[in-house]
């Protein structure tokens, strides 16, 4: 995007740290609801496939959260300090 102002690396780094917290908390909750301790889930943590009779939507939920997760950490450690 072309943004009019520029913000500090700092700020951004912490604006990024306050979206981790919220994946975190996303990942404790839907860990707990599927029965996947959330302490012990990889990284690349991959849902149970869906099908007509299990949607597995929780499980999908959780794969995006630990994805997004991810990504916002690699994008936060990509920031100089």
């Amino acid at each position: 995007m072309d943004f009019e102002s520029t913000i500090p690396n700092a700020t951004k780094r912490e604006l990024l740290l306050n979206s981790m917290t919220s994946t975190e908390l996303d990942i404790y909750r839907l860990g707990w609801a599927t029965g996947n301790p959330p302490d012990t889930l990889s990284t690349s943590y991959t849902a149970p496939a869906a099908d007509v009779n299990n949607p597995r939507a929780l499980e999908q939920a959780l794969e995006a959260a630990v994805a997004r997760h991810v990504s916002l950490k690699t994008e936060r450690d990509a920031i100089p300090a």
